[in-house]
């Protein structure tokens, strides 16, 4: 089930527990047969990394406490294609609805065919959290750098990036999967060469018919987003 937060509803907050995810020897063989498969189909276009995960969600309606882990990317792509839901083994991940006022459009991305993950696919512009040391004080700041540096990594603005603040975030109880989205303002000049995607440009006002459709072809997380802000996004002056 998906649960959503709106930045403000109550206090957010992080600790760490690094006692997941719970792996047995037959899943961690499971691992790495899945992970050597997948680099036969895709030499190049893998790599394996720390990422911060999610193990538990503590809400007490006043405050909602979320426990972060690191997991391997390999790891994560084996619990999500075998639909496996193991606390602390999905991604936590983030994505800026970038809205330009010289357009009055925001810019999303179309995947090219030849990425690991949801090819073809429309989203926000952001990515997965790699994992860093962070003071779990700090946490919340580092998401939202986290995000800053995806719009600077991935589209040529020209100007300064405006405007940032955290929209919400959801998680699914069974996975735990947790993904943050925030807005920004900038003038886009395009999509960065190396970055596989191209640029949909979807004018304010046509936002809600746009996910309407175009369902289908927004990945997930980016439509679990556009489900709870497309209408809210359309009509902010």
């Amino acid at each position: 089930m998906i649960t959503y937060f709106e930045a403000g509803e109550r206090e957010l907050s992080f600790y760490r527990n690094n006692g997941f995810p719970k792996m047995t020897e037959a899943n961690r063989l499971g691992v790495e047969k899945h992970w050597q498969e997948m680099r036969r189909m895709n030499p190049t276009g893998l790599f394996n990394r720390q990422i911060y995960s999610c193990n538990a969600f503590d809400d007490d309606g006043q405050r909602l406490a979320i426990g972060v882990n690191p997991v391997d990317y390999k790891t994560y792509k084996w619990a999500r294609d075998g639909k496996r839901l193991i606390p602390g083994a999905y991604v936590m991940g983030n994505c800026m609805f970038l809205f330009d006022p010289r357009k009055e459009a925001f810019t999303l991305l179309q995947r090219s065919g030849g990425v690991a993950f949801d090819a073809g696919k429309i989203s926000g512009i952001g990515g997965v959290l790699d994992y860093k040391q962070v003071d779990m004080r700090d946490f919340a700041r580092y998401v939202e750098q986290a995000t800053v540096d995806e719009i600077v990594e991935e589209v040529h603005l020209q100007g300064r990036l405006s405007g940032v603040a955290l929209l919400g975030l959801y998680w699914d109880t069974e996975t735990y999967k947790v993904e943050f989205a925030y807005y920004g303002e900038a003038e886009v000049l395009g999509v960065k060469a190396n970055e596989n995607k191209k640029v949909i440009e979807v004018p304010r006002e046509k936002l809600v018919s746009f996910t309407r459709q175009n369902y289908s072809k927004i990945e997930e997380s980016t439509r679990v987003h556009l489900n709870h802000w497309a209408s809210k996004l359309a009509s902010v002056k």
